[in-house]
């Protein structure tokens, strides 16, 4: 019989699986062949909500090939708050119970991902949480650019996974393992030059998994075709969970060899700044624009990402990374709840599709307005808290040039983040132009993200004390 410490650590992915499956379950039971089931969105948000509870409750341990630390702790619950705001979101807005099933299933695969301790775990993390994205982005079946989007995202996701495999397989050629102490081992001493080649092939399929520019080109169109309900989650954690999961493989597997991976990190992280803000000025889509905006939050995070190369910055950029995703979380996911709520009455996404939004709901106005400018990095709200931290790590970092990079590249966001602003408060709107009404559940979900940006914003010494918490375990 296999102890009860073995199941220990992935007791919290056991119970979110468990709700998974029950969802299905009672699914098939109450045989709705397709139709919305908000008993399942509650039955989902419960699940997350007690999935939550046993993170807290279960201690730090390790098993042969997961870690439950309070990085993995603090991070999986940062995915399933991102999905439980998802589930309670779509109560009263059509989904059947396998979109939640899902849903689920996608966060216990991100779970996976941050408690790994192998190339392998966080490989078979990587693909559940994708496959069931992939499914997700194309949900609605009777949607062209929904089937679009999923065939599209399913196309590169294969490309990513295929080239993280390719290098995971080189580095398990150099080492004889893929366990990260394996790894550690083989780059604190000679490494064979084509260990490099598979480190390279590992942080092009990263590349790709959380859009860092060149690899970034699938997101606007992913974004577009599906659901904005999806893409709350999507751009939320799973992008998290692969920034994680990169910062875990740096520091741990290759935490030897920063001379190695920094230039490439700094790279990327100064591409996707670039390309991020300049292509987001020129959309006149709103889910493409905000689509741009997330790659260049990426690039944000890649500061702090390229700062934990110095162990002198790598508590303080932990600690940014750390808040950061958690209040990137709430903005952006409510932003595109909002951003739902205008579309399911609109039936589009662009910029036109805002105008005079502020005479038509003027709190979804002021919500969606608070989003914007939090993730421009106004202050007092919570982007403003975030991005001083992640560009403090970069200063200790040593990173000087990337920081004043990535403070210019802010104050270019705010242009566009603006002009969604302007259309919702100085256009007029258009004539005949229906009031956007929202559903009980998603103003609940999206008044909990506001609440949260503002808070985190307004008083942030408990948010940066838990932060510097996980930041100390780096």
């Amino acid at each position: 019989m296999i102890p009860i410490q073995v199941w220990t650590p992935i007791l919290p992915h056991l119970v979110v699986t468990g709700f998974a499956l029950l969802v299905l379950i009672l699914r098939a039971a109450r045989g709705r062949d397709g139709g919305p089931d908000a008993f399942a969105a509650w039955l989902a948000t419960a699940g997350c909500l007690v999935g939550i509870v046993c993170l807290a409750a279960i201690p730090s341990s390790e098993q042969s090939l997961v870690w439950m630390d309070d990085y993995a702790r603090f991070f999986s619950a940062v995915f399933l708050i991102a999905a439980g705001v998802v589930c309670l979101a779509s109560v009263q807005h059509g989904f059947s119970g396998e979109f939640h099933c899902l849903l689920l299933l996608s966060a216990v695969g991100m779970m996976f991902m941050v408690s790994a301790s192998s190339l392998l775990m966080l490989f078979l993390g990587l693909e559940l949480s994708t496959i069931c994205l992939f499914v997700l982005a194309g949900f609605r079946r009777a949607d062209r650019k929904s089937c679009e989007a999923a065939v599209k995202f399913l196309t590169v996701g294969a490309t990513a996974s295929a080239l993280f495999i390719f290098g995971a397989s080189w580095l398990y050629g150099a080492a004889g393992s893929t366990d990260f102490a394996a790894l550690r081992a083989l780059f604190s001493d000679q490494v064979p030059s084509y260990s490099w080649l598979g480190v390279v092939f590992v942080l092009a399929g990263f590349g790709f998994k959380i859009s860092a520019a060149p690899f970034h080109l699938w997101a606007p169109d992913v974004y577009e075709g599906s659901s904005s309900m999806v893409v709350a989650f999507l751009s939320t954690a799973s992008k998290a969970a692969a920034l994680v999961a990169l910062v875990r493989v740096l520091l741990v597997a290759l935490g030897l060899a920063t001379s190695g991976w920094l230039p490439i990190i700094s790279v990327l992280a100064v591409l996707t700044i670039v390309l991020g803000n300049l292509v987001a000025i020129v959309q006149t889509n709103v889910k493409r624009l905000l689509a741009y905006s997330g790659v260049a939050q990426v690039g944000f995070l890649l500061i702090a990402v390229a700062a934990t190369a110095a162990p002198a910055a790598r508590s303080v950029a932990g600690m940014a990374l750390a808040l950061y995703l958690l209040l990137y979380v709430f903005a952006n996911a409510g932003a595109f709840l909002c951003v739902h709520a205008v579309g399911e009455t609109s039936g589009t996404h662009q910029l036109s599709s805002y105008d005079g939004l502020s005479r038509r709901n003027a709190p979804l106005a002021f919500a969606l307005l608070i989003f914007l400018l939090s993730l421009a990095g106004v202050p007092p709200l919570a982007g403003f808290v975030g991005k001083w931290y992640l560009f403090t790590a970069g200063v200790q970092g040593g990173l000087w040039w990337l920081v004043l990079l990535g403070a210019v590249a802010s104050t270019v966001s705010l242009y566009y983040y603006l002009i969604i602003a302007k259309r919702m408060y100085i256009h007029d709107p258009v004539q005949g132009a229906p009031s956007i009404s929202v559903s009980r559940a998603l103003a609940v979900s999206i008044g909990v993200c506001v609440a949260f940006t503002a808070i985190i914003g307004l008083y942030p010494a408990p948010w940066i004390e838990l932060a510097q918490l996980i930041g100390r375990t780096l």
